[in-house]
């Protein structure tokens, strides 16, 4: 956990509702503190992509969002603080294909310059900083490779890089490993938790496998309908905690086998960058 006495992001009575549709996120009461590693956990439709919209300004939402140093997200001038100081990584990545990594990489850093800046090559600075993100992830020597000469998984890392490029204090991760392979996901989620840890962020990534959620969380969040079912540590995800997220009791022994299975041990192969 984090030293601040305080949450770095809190959310007040916080719903988000589409287009007059039954509400995609309910309203929502949640504390979130620096050093955090929260889960969102539920099946596809339960409001996880919702809430981390609504913390990034993303998704038009009723009630308070506020964050530490900024306040509430009631004003465009606060939705842009907030917007620089949260990295975003997302399920299909969002890359220019046809630009390098390093590239992709900067975009993390226009955040911080006004729109005519953008026109020329950011400083050495920067170029600096997004290199060494890339290394932080394994990447330096893909530096200059075009991403869609990229694996999927090394793409994703491409875009925890350009997250990283951001500094940010927030770090949002919306299904970052739906689309990859049991081995690449897990050593996906070792790299994020092993950056919110060495930089004392708050990360809130969002999940439907439960055994990656307890494997990695230490904090999981379980939501059904739009609506927090579930608010504990990962060793109070059992067979009761499972149903109130998932529901049907007929998907309860598998889901509760893959919770209380651990994953193998990685091979030397596993370590190897991808």
């Amino acid at each position: 956990m984090g030293e601040s006495k305080g949450p770095l992001l809190s959310l007040r009575a916080v719903s988000v509702r589409y287009d007059g549709a039954v509400p995609a996120l309910q309203p929502t009461m949640l504390d979130f503190h620096a050093g955090e590693f929260a889960v969102l956990l539920g099946p596809s439709g339960a409001g996880k992509s919702s809430l981390l919209r609504a913390v990034n300004g993303l998704a038009a939402a009723s009630g308070e969002v506020i964050h530490a140093g900024i306040g509430e997200l009631a004003t465009s001038a606060a939705i842009r603080a907030a917007r620089r100081r949260t990295g975003m990584v997302f399920q299909q990545h969002h890359l220019v294909r046809r630009q390098s990594a390093l590239a992709n990489v900067l975009q993390g850093r226009l955040g911080r310059y006004p729109a005519w800046r953008t026109l020329w090559p950011l400083p050495r600075r920067d170029r600096e900083l997004a290199l060494r993100c890339l290394e932080r992830v394994g990447l330096f020597d893909k530096a200059l490779a075009r991403v869609d000469q990229l694996s999927g998984g090394e793409q994703q890392r491409v875009g925890i890089a350009r997250a990283l490029a951001q500094q940010p204090r927030l770090l949002l991760a919306d299904e970052p490993v739906a689309s990859l392979d049991p081995a690449t996901s897990h050593r996906l989620m070792e790299l994020l938790r092993e950056i919110a840890r060495t930089d004392s962020m708050l990360a809130i990534v969002s999940l439907h496998q439960v055994e990656i959620a307890r494997r990695f969380g230490d904090r999981i969040i379980g939501l059904r309908a739009g609506r927090v079912v579930f608010d504990g540590r990962p060793e109070a995800l059992d067979a009761g905690a499972l149903a109130l997220i998932y529901g049907e009791a007929s998907q309860l022994p598998m889901l509760e086998q893959a919770a209380a299975s651990p994953a193998p041990p990685p091979t030397l192969h596993d370590r190897l960058p991808q």
